[in-house]
Parts: structure tokens; C-alpha cells; sequence
């Protein structure tokens, strides 16, 4: 397996959760870079892997700090937005919050020769929706992009609480799935792979 990075953009509800998995799944020598532009806030702490005493450090960092206790190394964080100034390769893990931040993150990796993969992960309530797919193959690109629309013609998700929380590990776990094929199963990383969580069925 080679040493390919895998940067989780978005490190609150759904990427702190991940975060979690991924250093355990991932084997050492994969680096892991954490991306994000927020703090931690006393509300986070419902539904967040950060703790009390993390109020006030930026997520990437209270994050990699959490990782390293478990004993993971070889982890990077970065406090920013995803933009054309951030340089991508590897495979990236969206975990965003609105739709402009997943067209932002597209918008890097579409086409990005040092991108090898992309997931991207929506979650409401108890439901959540999982992507996957090579950026640089035309025909996912275009039905990628089909499932992109505007903040303003998406419904209301319901706030994030204790209540939502387990979806998280769902999700957490559809990504570390589709992770574990993109190394072992090199076949699988053409196309796009969508999975669909819906604990109310």
C-alpha cells in the first residue's frame, strides 16, 4: 500500500467522528491531514469528539491532538478553507456543512492530477448520503456534479444533537468502507459509488 495521503476537510460532527475511525483503520505509515477553519464552541461538545477543555483551539488542532493520544502519529492539520490557494493530492474526504463548501472542494479536485479520490458524505437528521468517485474521469465527474445544487434550493437539515449522533458512526463507517476499497481493490476506483443511510427504513 502506498503512503497516500488522506485529508478529512470538515473536522466537526461527521469529520471528528471519522477522524476517529480512520486512525484506527488506516495503517500508520498512511498520513492523515486534518483541514478546517473552525474552533471548537462550548455547543460542539454535543455532538463532537472534542471535549471541554478543547474550547477555543481551532478543530484541526484539538483533533490531532485527540488522535495522538490514541497513539496515532504522521498527522498534519491545517487551519483553513478549501480554495484554490490549498494544494490537494492524495485522496480527500469531504465532511462539509453546505453545499457551496462541497462545490468549493470540487472545484479543486475536479481534474486535479494529484487527486486520486474523492468522498464526500451529507447527513440529516437519519439519513445521510455517501459519494465516491476518481475526480479526474469524465463520466463521474458529470454525474458527480449532477447531485450539486445551491445552499438556497436545499432544505433545512435538522440540527446536529445528541439525538443525530448516531448517523455519524454510520457514516464514519460507509467512509471507512469505501476507504478500505479504494486501497485494497484497485478496480473499484472508477466510477461512482453512492451509498444511501436511512436508519428510519
Amino acid at each position: 500500500m502506498s503512503k497516500i495521503t488522506v485529508n478529512i476537510i470538515g473536522d466537526g460532527s461527521l469529520g471528528s467522528v471519522t477522524a476517529i475511525l480512520l486512525a484506527k483503520l488506516l495503517p500508520d505509515d498512511i498520513p492523515i491531514c486534518l483541514i478546517d477553519f473552525d474552533r471548537v464552541e462550548e455547543h460542539n461538545l454535543a455532538n463532537q469528539i472534542f471535549g471541554p477543555g478543547d474550547i477555543g483551539e481551532y478543530k484541526t488542532v484539538a483533533l490531532k491532538n485527540i488522535l495522538k493520544r490514541l497513539g496515532r502519529e504522521n498527522i498534519s492539520a491545517v487551519n483553513a478553507k478549501v480554495g484554490p490557494n490549498i494544494n490537494l493530492e492524495g485522496v480527500v474526504v469531504a465532511l462539509v456543512d453546505s453545499m457551496k463548501a462541497r462545490q468549493d472542494i470540487f472545484s479543486v479536485c475536479r481534474y486535479n492530477a494529484g487527486v486520486l479520490y474523492l468522498i464526500e458524505a451529507r447527513s440529516g437528521g437519519d439519513t445521510a448520503r455517501i459519494y465516491g468517485l476518481d475526480p479526474r474521469d469524465p463520466d463521474s465527474i458529470a454525474r458527480y456534479h449532477g447531485s450539486l445544487y445551491s445552499d438556497g434550493n436545499s432544505l433545512p437539515a435538522p440540527c446536529a444533537n445528541r439525538e443525530t449522533t448516531p448517523i455519524l458512526f454510520a457514516v464514519a463507517s460507509a467512509v471507512g468502507h469505501i476507504l478500505n476499497r479504494f486501497f485494497n481493490f484497485p478496480k473499484h476506483r472508477l466510477g461512482l459509488v453512492c451509498a444511501t443511510i436511512d436508519s428510519e427504513d
